[in-house]
């Protein structure tokens, strides 16, 4: 019985403890059944000579009563216990029985999972299949359009770089004529002066100032070679030094000379005039810049250094923008970025109301990527300035490229009204046609939309892009749209 407390891990082990059960039952009814067999033998055998006994004396024997009492209590315990044995072997009957219907039902329960897990197995494993080859169609359909994408990127960057070589070449063939030209008009230039020496010696300047006048008027002159004639004049009044005048009319040379490119003859004059005028901050801004632009970067670097004897609080705009325009010449570091920008900062301090601080700050900026940095300077002047014809036409340009044509319009307009003084910042011609592309995309925008177009659009975009030729903006293009424009009038305007 103690076989009870007996852990079961599975219905094998179950089976294994009942039969066990079962045999000993067997073998303990067995030993009851022999038991109350000798036990009957007595009785029978003791009843027989307990009557014998009477037949020869005639008289029951005394302890006969207890004895047969005796007697029967041990068959009597025998005989319970046979009957134990008996219904111990039918409880183990109905435990067969049962076990073996627990059994069929574990059976059939068994057999049952296990076809059902056999078909989800089945299913899985379609499943699997199924996705796999779907995986290995989007494999394959991404190979495809990888194959697809390499193909045209390599198309297009072979296009590219067609382009850019055939661009490159272009290009070189530009500067390589340019440079003959250069060298033509220098051979022309000294042939005419080495034929012309006593007439150039008659030539003379009474001061800087008057030596100033003739420069300009060289430049503005259709004569060929009235610049070369002057110029001479010029390398010879710095090489003598003979001639005298007040700081502004050297720096006045000096700018003149350097905005028509000969810019080593304007380091001679504000030289010149840095020897009369020792602590000109004019004349030493014009050094700083003028010297880094003929790449001699040491002299740049003495006159800068000469610059900062000044306090910043009393730098003029030509201090800050030169200063600010050598330091961009330079090789771009974290320390010289730093200190750029610091002196960006404070050209706004001190002067808050002049445009070219912001233009300082666009060209820092973009020298060091900072694009959108750039753009915000060029807005905040643009919203907060009335006069901003440099800063207005820069971001006209950005708002034309990235067809905001509006505001492009808008910022093209408030340039040319802060253009309009006697020396402009920037060219006229310019500033009419880039709005005039914009107000020409405007058109053709509508166009596209199928929205009206009206005469006077089409008159306005027009003019600007005549006017823009006519100032001297000539570019292919610019004809070019004037060409589709004058598709949309009733009445075409003629070119010229």
């Amino acid at each position: 019985m103690a076989a009870k407390n007996i852990p079961v891990s599975d219905e094998q082990s179950l089976l294994k403890i009942h039969r066990s059960l079962l045999k000993a039952w067997w073998i303990f009814a067995a030993v009851c059944f022999f038991v109350v067999a000798i036990s009957i033998f007595l009785v029978v055998f003791y009843i027989n000579t307990i009557q014998n006994v009477i037949a020869a004396t005639g008289s029951i024997p005394v302890q006969s009563s207890s004895d047969i009492l005796n007697l029967s209590i041990p068959v009597l315990t025998v005989f319970a216990g046979f009957l134990v044995s008996f219904l111990g072997m039918k409880r183990f009957e109905n435990i067969d029985s049962q076990l073996e219907g627990i059994k069929k039902e574990l059976s059939d329960e068994y057999a049952k999972k296990f076809n059902e897990l056999n078909a989800s197995k089945k299913e899985l494993i379609s499943d699997y299949t199924d996705r796999l080859a779907s995986l290995e169609r989007v494999r394959d359909g991404i190979g495809r359009e990888v194959e697809k994408a390499v193909a045209s990127h390599i198309h297009k960057e072979g296009d590219a770089t067609i382009c850019k070589i055939a661009d490159a070449h272009a290009k070189a063939e530009q500067d390589i004529k340019r440079m003959e030209d250069s060298v033509l008009d220098f051979l022309s230039d000294y042939s005419w002066l080495i034929n012309n020496k006593e007439e150039l010696d008659k030539i003379r300047a009474s001061s800087i100032q008057e030596l100033y006048e003739m420069v300009s008027n060289a430049f503005a002159d259709e004569d060929k070679n009235a610049v070369p004639r002057v110029i001479a004049v010029v390398r010879r009044t710095i090489d003598s030094k003979e001639l005298l005048g007040d700081a502004d009319h050297f720096h006045n040379l000096g700018t003149a000379l350097a905005s028509q490119h000969y810019t080593k003859e304007a380091v001679g004059i504000c030289e010149l005039g840095l020897t009369h005028f020792p602590n000109n901050m004019d004349l030493i801004s014009c050094l700083t810049l003028y010297n880094a632009e003929i790449g001699d970067f040491k002299s740049a670097e003495i006159y800068a250094k000469k610059l900062h004897e000044f306090d910043r609080s009393v730098w003029n705009w030509r201090a800050y923008t030169f200063y600010i325009d050598y330091c961009n010449y330079l090789p771009g570091t974290d320390v010289l970025k730093k200190s750029t920008l610091e002196c960006v900062a404070d050209y706004q301090a001190y002067l808050p109301t002049e445009e070219k601080a912001y233009m300082a700050a666009y060209e820092t900026y973009v020298k060091y990527g900072m694009h959108n940095e750039a753009i915000d300077a060029l807005k905040t002047a643009h919203n907060t300035l009335k006069v901003t014809p440099q800063c207005s036409t820069r971001l006209a340009n950005h708002y034309l490229a990235i067809g905001e044509y509006e505001l492009c319009i808008e910022a093209a307009s408030k340039a040319l009204v802060g253009n309009a003084k006697a020396q402009a910042s920037v060219e006229t011609g310019a500033i009419f046609g880039t709005r005039g592309l914009a107000k020409d995309a405007r058109i053709l925008e509508k166009e596209m939309k199928n929205e009206p177009i009206s005469q006077e659009e089409i008159v306005s975009a027009l003019k600007d892009l005549l006017l823009a030729t006519k100032f001297g903006y000539a570019h292919k293009n610019i004809t070019q749209r004037i060409l589709i424009l004058q598709q949309f009038l009733d009445d075409p305007i003629e070119n010229g």
